[in-house]
């Protein structure tokens, strides 16, 4: 089946759909692959982005290399 022919095969199948419910559900469906190339920021993500920035801000982290270092001894033990 080409590309063509999917497509009128689904438009055939969602022409034939009764269930309002359903319609609603691939209507959504259809809407996110619009715009599945943007991703938008919960307010709890927000959040949390902002504590790290802070925490960065005030030197609370850990670099790569500690990290590593830090695996490295614990799997020593």
């Amino acid at each position: 089946m080409n590309y063509s022919e999917l497509q009128n095969s689904i438009i055939r199948r969602i022409l034939n759909i009764k269930d309002i419910i359903l319609l609603q559900k691939i209507q959504e469906l259809l809407l996110k692959q619009n715009t599945s190339d943007i991703y938008y920021l919960s307010e709890l993500e927000k959040q949390i982005i902002q504590i790290s920035k802070k925490q960065i801000d005030n030197g609370d982290y850990f670099t790569n290399e500690e990290v590593f270092e830090k695996t490295d001894k614990w799997l020593e033990e």
